[in-house]
């Protein structure tokens, strides 16, 4: 009887620890998601079974060539990124896990426009809100997502709203 109490309190208390973590940190390129177009370069740490925060680095827009004004010719150079942070949080106790998030997302873009006669800079940011519902794969040293995001962009342009649903495809590995 004593055998039998011991093993059933023993496995109950087990139930409730949380779960122990052994691979913290993490390396993730995702496609489109948060950063909007290209996708980016992130990095995660976990700090809690459930909870990870994080943050990337994304390539919008990288172009250069020939610019003519009024009086002449010159180069331009134009690049436009974004960083974010973001934290996570994950539903379920195995290998497939529900995933919310949220966070924020600087759009930067950096204009450069060289004439003989002089140079001009131009520099612009803009900070965004994003949240997403998503699904993750997990394996012992990797991960696969999949989420759907709601972006806050910078100006409408026109062709893009200031709101838009998006997706994100990620793949990763834990260290």
């Amino acid at each position: 009887m004593a055998l039998f109490l011991s093993t059933f309190v023993n496995g109950f208390s087990q139930e409730s620890q949380t779960e122990i973590i052994d691979k913290k940190h993490s390396i993730h390129l995702e496609i489109g998601g948060r950063a909007f177009l290209f996708g980016s370069l992130n990095y995660e740490y976990a700090f809690l079974n459930r909870f990870s925060f994080g943050g990337g680095l994304g390539l919008l827009n990288i172009s250069r060539g020939e610019i003519n004004n009024t009086a002449e010719t010159g180069k331009y150079f134009d690049m436009a990124s974004s960083q974010t942070i973001y934290g996570n949080y994950f539903v379920g106790k195995n290998k497939h896990k529900l995933l919310l998030t949220a966070g924020f997302t600087n759009y930067s873009s950096f204009n450069r426009n060289k004439y003989p006669s002089k140079t001009e800079n131009y520099n612009e940011t803009s900070l965004g809100f994003n949240g997403g519902v998503g699904y993750q794969a997990t394996g012992n040293k990797t991960f696969f997502r999949v989420t759907l995001y709601g972006l806050n962009l910078p100006e409408s342009n026109g062709f893009f709203p200031i709101y838009i649903p998006w997706i994100g495809l990620n793949t990763g590995i834990k260290f």
